[in-house]
């Protein structure tokens, strides 16, 4: 045993360097393995390409490209998303402290997620990599459920089916205001429409139902009584038709803005829709009893 230096306090790293002839080879060692960002070893010859977290594989699985559109989830403590072009890549977002993530929704003005926590009982936004994680609201929330965010103007909208509310404020959190209250209101699943200036959402309840207002919550109306609970409310807006599913009720159902000519639009091989929503021609769903996330034709499934 020997002291080498002393009188050395707090020292945490240690790292014995050699300089000279690097041994050893792998498939990353030349041209970075034909890979366009990372190319990363699996130890039995062979390497994978991955990318930076807000990139996605194309189907070579060698280079990377910025998606032009993709799908986010919430699954209890997990914020992930799916490409839809690009081989259906799936990633777990890395954002910390989510502890009960329910409805979600994007930015696409400043790439921030936002999402309702109903354990935390806040409204929460991050960055698209997972960075930045913020509290938005996190003051006078019973259970914040559904969330929409208004991209013309800058605001969130969110529903609380046990504080019977449905709340708006700026997208950094300020200037909240109550738009709609009442006992008897249980909201919970909201979409807008901010080129319209109309917001849609769902009661449950003694008053199942599907709701319409001006997005300063005036002009109230009833659109269509639902069988079931409604959830995962979605627009079409080039159609201009409102999709959703209805609690154990194994169909997405579509009806036009003013809640006529209403349709079954899928209703084969869907058990427990929950989560729904629309990117061109397709709608995609989450199934609770299959643990699926499917999608078929917007217009007859």
């Amino acid at each position: 045993r020997e002291v080498i230096v002393d009188q050395m306090e707090n020292v945490m790293g240690l790292k014995a360097i050699r300089l000279g002839t690097v041994n050893g080879s792998n498939p990353c060692q030349e041209n970075n393995g034909n890979c366009s960002q990372l190319c990363l070893y699996r130890h039995n010859k062979t390497r994978v390409c991955a990318c930076q977290i807000d990139y996605e594989l194309t189907k070579d699985k060698q280079n990377c490209v910025k998606p032009e559109a993709f799908l986010l989830y919430t699954k209890r403590d997990t914020i992930g998303r799916i490409s839809i072009k690009n081989e259906n890549n799936e990633i777990t977002i890395p954002i910390p402290g989510i502890k009960q993530a329910s409805a979600i929704d994007f930015d696409t003005n400043t790439m921030r997620i936002y999402w309702s926590d109903s354990k935390l009982k806040t409204i929460m936004r991050a960055y698209i990599n997972g960075s930045d994680p913020q509290r938005v609201i996190d003051l006078g929330l019973a259970s914040p459920e559904g969330i929409a965010v208004d991209w013309l103007g800058l605001n969130i909208y969110w529903t609380d089916p046990v504080a019977h509310r449905i709340e708006v404020s700026r997208l950094v959190g300020s200037s909240r205001r109550t738009l709609l209250w009442d006992e008897a209101y249980e909201p919970h699943s909201i979409v807008l429409d901010p080129a319209a200036g109309y917001m849609y959402w769902s009661e449950w309840g003694t008053t199942n139902s599907i709701k319409k207002a001006a997005m300063d919550g005036t002009n109230q109306i009833k659109l269509i009584s639902t069988v079931r609970p409604a959830t995962g409310l979605t627009l079409d807006y080039e159609r201009k038709r409102l999709y959703w599913a209805e609690k154990d009720t194994p169909a997405i159902i579509s009806t036009d803005l003013d809640g006529n000519d209403q349709k079954n639009i899928v209703k084969d091989k869907i058990f427990e829709p929950m989560g729904v929503t629309l990117y061109k021609e397709f709608i995609y769903w989450s199934d609770n009893k299959t643990g699926e996330i499917s999608r078929a034709n917007k217009l007859d499934g």
